[in-house]
């Protein structure tokens, strides 16, 4: 699943924002393709990072719920806390 293999490269500080694809058409072609396959879309991918994402952090750290959201770039924590508790994130 390219979710899981987006987690490992975070990890590793190595991706590139989702933003920034656009601008790297070779690497924004290869996702595209790689999505195609999957019968899935690059916002559903990113959420399910954010998700296997926060419940790691929740999970085995003791970064705060603020701390996460700020790493999850939401623009507030209570948009996290809300995402979290619908089962979104």
């Amino acid at each position: 699943m390219l979710a899981n293999s987006m987690v490992v490269t975070v990890r590793r500080g190595k991706l590139l924002p989702v933003r920034g694809l656009s601008f790297h058409t070779r690497v924004y072609r290869h996702v595209h393709h790689r999505l195609e396959a999957e019968s899935t879309s690059l916002r559903t991918t990113f959420e399910e990072v954010r998700d296997l994402l926060a419940r790691e952090y929740l999970a085995e750290t003791e970064l705060t719920v603020t701390d996460i959201a700020h790493l999850l770039d939401y623009a507030e924590t209570a948009n996290f806390r809300r995402a979290f508790c619908a089962g979104t994130v």
